[in-house]
């Protein structure tokens, strides 16, 4: 059974991914220090380190422990406009971060890496949809640190496949999204809609068709099939450094999605200034991961709508029996 250590698994994605790859056959291994992550997403049955990522010899430890043969690094601070307020915090999460990462892969002997990056490398992009050739101007701390990553990672000799990833979003495999300060927009609004708080438009004096931010929803059960498939290249042989672009090849603005969530609950909407950092439009163009990892986000806007709503009204009947 090929050995993969997730850091990162015990959070949003990494739950998601976890769970894939036990589907798939094979052991992943948490490493996770759930200081945005939940212990209660690790599934019945498998091992999690908890520790910083920042921890060198931790890491090490835990590969050469558990044999592992390639890695997913999903560890990150990833609020970009907590990055433009407190911007050494995700350098040093985030870069320093995946230094120590390869650094312990270096000392295991662990030549194999998926390495989640965004769609903020990008900035604001001068196409769309975004091809991964096209300029990249981060206008964000976060934006920077992933791009910086990545020029990092190419400068190893580390075999590696990256995913930018655009907005991810759903919920799948009984998980689904749980940040404490939670600021992406469709868990924001199906939460403070359930709270009977009001939804907030940050901006919508943008240069687009309603005047709010587009955005290319990807759905997170989506996105944890291609970094399987990325695995699979990497333990198949693929060497040096690749590159994707994750989503749908389709933009939805902020105003779209709330009708969409508008459709299963009453969303009451309140506008605001526009916030720090937010590109007017970021869509992907998905076609090389099309052509080299045959992979294609299979569910839409009202999928990954749907998935969340129903996750999180489950959240909320969960916790209000517990309180009885």
């Amino acid at each position: 059974m090929t050995s993969i250590l997730v850091a990162g698994g015990a959070g949003y994605i990494g739950s998601h991914i976890t769970r894939l790859l036990l589907q798939m056959g094979y052991q992943p291994i948490i490493f996770d220090n759930l200081s945005t992550g939940h212990i209660e997403s690790v599934p019945e049955g498998v091992k999690i380190v908890v520790g910083d990522v920042r921890d060198t010899a931790l890491v090490t430890s835990a590969l050469l422990e558990y044999k592992i043969e390639a890695v997913v690094h999903l560890c990150a601070s990833s609020i970009v406009s907590e990055s433009v307020s407190d911007p050494l915090k995700y350098f040093d999460n985030n870069v320093c971060g995946a230094i120590s990462l390869l650094k312990a892969m270096s000392a295991a002997s662990v030549s194999k890496l998926v390495f989640s990056s965004t769609a903020a490398v990008y900035g604001e992009p001068t196409r769309v949809p975004i091809h991964e050739s096209d300029q990249k101007v981060p206008i964000n701390p976060y934006g920077e640190s992933k791009l910086m990553i990545e020029t990092i990672i190419r400068s190893t000799s580390i075999n590696c496949v990256a995913f930018r990833y655009f907005n991810v979003a759903g919920a799948g495999f009984g998980v689904g999204e749980m940040h404490d300060c939670e600021t992406h927009l469709i868990p924001c609004i199906i939460k403070n809609t359930l709270h009977q708080k009001p939804a907030f438009i940050f901006g919508t004096d943008y240069n687009t068709a309603d005047g709010t931010c587009v955005r290319d929803y990807v759905h997170v059960v989506d996105l944890a099939v291609a970094h399987e498939l990325g695995l699979q290249q990497l333990l198949k042989g693929q060497t040096g450094f690749q590159v994707y672009n994750l989503g749908t090849k389709n933009g939805m603005s902020v105003k779209e999605i709330i009708n969409e969530i508008q459709k299963l609950i009453n969303v009451d909407v309140v506008l605001k200034e526009r916030r720090p950092g937010d590109p007017a439009v970021l869509v992907a163009n998905a076609d090389k991961a099309e052509k080299e990892l045959h992979w294609k986000a299979e569910r839409g806007a009202a999928e990954i709508v749907k998935d969340a709503v129903t996750f999180h009204v489950d959240q909320e009947n969960t916790l209000r029996q517990k309180k009885q």
